[in-house]
Parts: C-alpha cells; sequence; structure tokens
C-alpha cells in the first residue's frame, strides 16, 4: 500500500527559480519551506491579493515604508550597498540618512501678523533688536506683529505651529506654512514628518474647537461660527457665541 503526501518549495515569482536547500528541497509545510528559503536572504511578503509571494536573491523588491519610493527586482546585496534599510521598516537610503529631528538651514522666527495671518522671517544675529522691529507699533491701527517663538530644528518648528493650532488657527492654514517653510528651510524633511504633523494639528484643533475654559462645548452647535483664523474671526466668533448662549453674562 501507498500513501502520498504533498510537499512544498518555495519559487520566485520574479524569475521562476526554485529555492535549492541546504538539507531539503521539499518540505511537508509551506512555513517550513519559506522559512529556509528566507534563511538564505530570500524575501517573502504578503501580496495584495493576500497570499505569500517570494523573490530570490537576485531578484528583491522593496518600498519605502516612508515615502514609498521602489527599487528592484534587483539583487538583495546591491540594495543594501546603495543604502536601502529593511526590518520592521524599509527605509530608501533618503529616508534612512535624514535624522528624527533634522536642523533647518537657519533660524526662523514664527510670526503672528497684527493684520491676520502667520509668517516666518530669517533670524539675524541682532534677534533682539529684529524682535523690537518686527513688534512696531502700526501707524494706522496701533496694533503690533508679534513673534511667538523661534525654531532651529523640524522639531521646534513643528511645536510651535501645534501651539498656533491648540490657540485657535486652522491646521489647514497651518500646514500650508509648515509645507512652504519645511520645503524652503528644511530639505531633509521626510514625507511622513509632514503627515504627523497634520495628525497632531487636527487634534489640537479639534481639542480647541470642542472645549473652551471650563470643559464645555463652544462651537459643536453652530459650525458655521468656524471661520478662518488667519482673517483674525476666531476670537470674535467665540463672543459673538458666548453672547448670543449666555445673554445675562
Amino acid at each position: 500500500m501507498f500513501r502520498t503526501r504533498q510537499f512544498y518549495s518555495t519559487v520566485c515569482d520574479a524569475c521562476g527559480k526554485t529555492h535549492e536547500g541546504y538539507e531539503h528541497d521539499w518540505w511537508i509545510e509551506e512555513t517550513m519551506a519559506e522559512e529556509d528559503a528566507v534563511d538564505d536572504d530570500w524575501q517573502a511578503y504578503t501580496g495584495p491579493d493576500g497570499t505569500r509571494r517570494h523573490r530570490c536573491p537576485d531578484h528583491w523588491g522593496l518600498t519605502c515604508t516612508r515615502c514609498g519610493a521602489q527599487a528592484g527586482p534587483a539583487p538583495v546585496d546591491g540594495l543594501r550597498t546603495v543604502g536601502w534599510e529593511y526590518g520592521d521598516d524599509t527605509l530608501c537610503p533618503a529616508c534612512a540618512n535624514t535624522p528624527d529631528d533634522p536642523p533647518l538651514t537657519c533660524t526662523l522666527l514664527l510670526v503672528e501678523a497684527h493684520c491676520g495671518g502667520l509668517y516666518t522671517v530669517e533670524a539675524r544675529p541682532d534677534t533682539d533688536r529684529q524682535r523690537d522691529e518686527i513688534m512696531q507699533t502700526c501707524d494706522q491701527c496701533g496694533d503690533t506683529d508679534w513673534v511667538t517663538g523661534d525654531a532651529a530644528t523640524w522639531g521646534q518648528l513643528c511645536r510651535l505651529l501645534i501651539g498656533r493650532a491648540a490657540d485657535g488657527v486652522e491646521a489647514d492654514y497651518l500646514m500650508k506654512v509648515a509645507r512652504q517653510d519645511g520645503a524652503r528651510y528644511c530639505p531633509h524633511a521626510a514625507p511622513h514628518m509632514f503627515d504627523m504633523l497634520e495628525t497632531r494639528l487636527r487634534e489640537a484643533e479639534r481639542r480647541y474647537w470642542v472645549e473652551d475654559e471650563t470643559g464645555g462645548d463652544v462651537m459643536s452647535d453652530d459650525a458655521s461660527l468656524r471661520r478662518s483664523c488667519d482673517q483674525g474671526f476666531v476670537r470674535a466668533a467665540l463672543e459673538e457665541h458666548a453672547a448670543r448662549t449666555n445673554p445675562g453674562l
């Protein structure tokens, strides 16, 4: 009597090559065949259709988890040589060499304009005098621009912008500032850094519009009051809303 049993071997999806193991070429389980191939520098991953895919060492394909850059099919040794990193995260050479908090090309001052909006200026060596010049009184309205802070790194700039979102400035407007100045003053800012900033800005914006100083609901019953902060309407909107809902105050 004979009994048949199914065996498995790993095949490259790019070239059709079958993995030849050190001890066995065929295995009684798929996972055993895959593990043996991975030990020999084969690539194993799950495809878009949910099936397991495999690449031999000559036909690896990589996609950067940060910026989406792709490489391959190419020999895995060549990808390592040019700077690709892979493991829990796959990083292209550019993202692998990007520090977590890249420096700006110069220190920036973030300024709130008295007529509405934000802008940045490059800090001079005589920063104190520069601040005084920025905050000179306007001859027409008597108001002044205000330096909200300075930043020498991407992280410091992000913290300044998040602080403005927590004070009511719209996330969309702040992202425009970040993308404009990020491209100009922080060439090493990776795409995922902008995504992380946008998430934090929107969370700060949401908290501002949902909670007032006592933890109550400020704007949920009148979404039309959510006007653009760079036009200078936020404070007026809150005061108008408070007067309408609490006429006795």
